[in-house]
């Protein structure tokens, strides 16, 4: 049962690992856009 139980879970895992992986390049991206973003607004306020 215990050994059923840990196959399901790494299967999940994998599933989550996979769409992680799909999305990282996206989720990079915002931040980079966020970062310039936030710096933006960081000049804007000195000004």
């Amino acid at each position: 049962m215990q050994y059923l139980k840990g196959n399901k879970i790494s299967k999940s895992n994998r599933k989550n690992r996979k769409f992680f992986l799909k999305n990282k390049k996206k989720i990079k991206i915002n931040f980079k856009n966020l970062k310039i973003f936030n710096e933006k607004k960081h000049n804007f306020i000195k000004i």
